[in-house]
């Protein structure tokens, strides 16, 4: 009984380094990403002098009209704020990334008339991110997506890319408290066999390019030949998006991301973390990957909060803890 193990290093991402790796809301505006810990400072003026001077740098900054709009809607100016919208998604932002948020800043927007009419114009389905494929076994596998509203889903199944035969799970459901997010559990698999698979949300069948499909494992006490990736300090960076395609490519029964998984910096100011999920699961690369390959996110310093922060034994100190942990639950699909 000999299993054969081939592992995929992929540790292609370059992280940025440490940047203001602190544990108050004081925080340098340095990346778009501290904007959110910026909102209050002259009701916004900063932020928007931030971004403004980013996109006379660059006018293809996308990113920068995505900031400007939420500052604009904590400024309670819904009218400036379509502006930037409208340039951020004609320019190829995913309007996924104000769907999703973050709602505590973005919510006003997306719940008015003018964002309503252009998000009509631009999107069809419930879904935001996903689905996302995880906790393999050799008879089960779970999945997960995250929605604009609290809604149901199934995932039909074959092992036919025809989908002939097909068989229909459960129902799962997304949930507010989760932000949005939900998960649904499918078994009685057949072990080391390829499926292919749907996703219905809100009775609606949600067409995925290319159609996801995964392996599941083998059975336990058989010979298998197997691949697993694994890699860490995977920080946002689109020049390197391109690796989560090249790991897909080799088709490995598992991704295992080792740590540093994101880089927030700032775990206390929820935004920041929120943000930083909401851009790398908006990505199509990862979205690609994350279909069709078991996902594993495994918690380290940048996971939590700053470079080589630990917080302590303590299990609600700070009192931030625990609600930066249910933000990495909210965003990964794990066993537990």
């Amino acid at each position: 009984m000999k299993t054969v193990l081939r592992f995929l290093c992929c540790l292609a991402f370059t992280a940025s380094g440490p940047i203001c790796a602190q544990s108050t809301v004081e925080v340098e505006l340095s990346h778009i990403k501290y904007a959110f810990c910026n909102l209050h400072d002259r009701n916004g003026a900063t932020v928007i002098e931030y971004c403004q001077k980013k996109i006379d740098r660059d006018p293809d900054d996308f990113e920068a009209y995505y900031c400007l709009a939420g500052a604009h809607t904590y400024r309670g100016e819904t009218r400036e704020a379509m502006k930037n919208v409208r340039k951020a998604v004609e320019g190829g932002l995913p309007i996924e990334r104000f769907l999703a948020g973050p709602r505590s800043v973005f919510g006003p927007l997306t719940n008015s008339r003018s964002f309503k009419r252009f998000a009509k114009k631009n999107r069809h389905t419930e879904l935001i991110h996903g689905p996302m494929l995880g906790a393999v076994t050799d008879h089960s596998a779970r999945f997960w997506i995250r929605t604009i509203s609290e809604v149901p889903f199934k995932v039909r199944l074959s092992e036919s890319e025809n989908m002939s035969g097909a068989i229909l799970s459960t129902n799962g459901a997304t949930s507010a408290g989760m932000d949005y997010t939900g998960h649904l559990d499918v078994d009685n698999l057949k072990p080391d066999t390829r499926y292919y698979y749907q996703l219905i949300v809100n009775g609606k069948e949600i067409a995925i390019e290319p159609q996801p499909s995964f392996r599941t494992y083998p059975k336990p006490g058989t010979k298998a030949r197997f691949q697993v990736a694994f890699g860490g300090g995977s920080n946002n960076k689109p020049e390197f998006e391109w690796m989560w395609d090249t790991i897909l490519s080799r088709r490995p029964l598992a991704f295992l991301g080792l740590g540093d998984n994101n880089y927030y910096n700032v775990g206390e100011v929820l935004e920041v973390p929120r943000y930083c999920y909401y851009a790398r699961h908006s990505r199509p690369e990862f979205r690609r990957m994350i279909a069709s390959t078991a996902i594993y996110g495994i918690w380290d310093d940048h996971d939590f909060n700053g470079n080589d922060s630990i917080g302590g034994p303590q299990i609600e100190v700070p009192a931030w803890k625990r609600p930066v942990w249910n933000v990495f639950r909210e965003n990964w699909v794990n066993p537990y």
